[in-house]
């Protein structure tokens, strides 16, 4: 696999290589050029299984999510937020972090997809 099909696809070709099973997917799979694409093939029956980003799964209609990868072989990528101290609104921003980092916003990012720590 060439790894023309976004983030997901580029960690997908990586992981079959290290695997040792690139050779044996040749000719049976396909890479899409980010995930929103591959839920749109699943959706559409133009693939049977897609494998892309847990966050995108709310964005297709008619796909299910059927697990995430096992944690020795998954890749994350980590998002922080943080308030620049002295800044004019310093206040206000750390406010907006700690909201962020909320138990109500945790289920809502959970609900979405991520997996909030």
């Amino acid at each position: 696999m060439t790894p023309a099909g976004g983030v997901s696809g580029t960690a997908m070709a990586s992981l079959v290589e290290k695997l040792g099973i690139a050779n044996d997917l040749k000719g049976r799979t396909r890479l899409y050029p980010d995930s929103q694409a591959v839920l749109v093939a699943v959706a559409a029956g133009e693939a049977t299984i897609g494998i892309g980003l847990t966050s995108d799964k709310v964005l297709a209609a008619g796909v299910d999510l059927a697990g995430g990868l096992p944690q020795h072989i998954q890749s994350f990528t980590y998002y922080a937020a943080g308030a620049v101290s002295g800044t004019e609104h310093e206040g206000p921003a750390s406010k907006f972090v700690a909201h962020l980092a909320s138990p109500a916003v945790k289920t809502i990012l959970a609900a979405k997809g991520f997996e909030p720590q």
